[in-house]
């Protein structure tokens, strides 16, 4: 299995339902029994937040800026791809988030690589940003 789709979308949060349904639709189709319900809602979860804070952090809030979110499958993972224009992130850059409530920040970078298996944020060779996610296959016991 070598299959890849790609979503257009503009820095708006009115876009984010868009994107979780073409996730959710892709996974559905493609990838079957490969995940159960946790691990579609750990990379749904992860790419919202990273869509978001491309939105909030790289585009300043402002709409109507290109994003680009292709999702690739093979036979041992899903990666997903958020390319963009704006401005580069890394994320130790990022303060780890704050449990004790005396900060609001961090905690998007903190579920996006708790919920993936790899992240990293990147440019290509075109010179857009990117932030690329990895979700592998659960690996299951036979019986």
């Amino acid at each position: 299995m070598n299959i890849r789709q790609v979503l257009e979308i503009s820095s708006d949060f009115n876009e984010l339902p868009r994107v979780r349904r073409f996730l959710h639709k892709f996974c559905n189709t493609y990838i079957g029994e490969r995940f159960d319900e946790d691990h579609l809602a750990q990379m749904v979860l992860a790419v919202n937040e990273a869509t978001v804070n491309i939105m909030e952090h790289a585009y300043h809030g402002e709409d109507g800026h290109p994003i680009q979110v292709v999702v690739h499958a093979d036979d041992a993972q899903v990666a997903i791809e958020l390319l963009h224009s704006g401005e580069a992130f890394t994320s130790e850059s990022v303060p780890p988030p704050s449990f004790d409530g005396s900060r609001s920040n961090g905690f998007g970078v903190y579920l996006i690589a708790n919920c993936m298996d790899d992240v990293q944020y990147l440019q290509n060779d075109q010179g857009q940003n990117c932030i690329c996610m990895i979700k592998l296959y659960p690996k299951h016991e036979s019986s």
